[in-house]
C-alpha cells in the first residue's frame, strides 16, 4: 500500500530529474524504474527530487541513492 501518492505537478517533474540521473552516469534500469515507481509514491518522488536539489554533494547523493535501491527492494515483492 502506497501511503502518499505523488500529484499531478510532480508526475510532470519526474522525466526532467530522470534524464538529470542518466546524465549522471546513474544504470538506466535503476532510473526507470525509481521513475516508473515515483509516479504512484511519493516517497520515491522527493527522494528524487531531493537527489536533483543536492547538486555538488556527491556524499549526500550517493547516501539519497541508497535510500531509494531501498525503497525499490521494498516494493520488488510487488512485481
Amino acid at each position: 500500500m502506497i501511503p502518499f501518492k505523488t500529484t499531478p505537478e510532480q508526475i510532470k517533474e519526474i522525466p526532467q530529474i530522470a534524464m538529470k540521473m542518466l546524465l549522471c552516469g546513474l544504470d538506466i534500469g535503476f532510473v526507470n524504474e525509481a521513475a516508473n515507481l515515483a509516479k504512484f509514491d511519493q516517497g520515491i518522488f522527493d527522494l528524487m527530487d531531493l537527489w536533483d536539489f543536492s547538486v555538488g554533494c556527491e556524499e549526500e547523493r550517493i547516501d539519497i541513492l541508497a535510500d531509494i535501491k531501498d525503497l525499490l527492494n521494498d516494493y520488488s515483492p510487488l512485481k
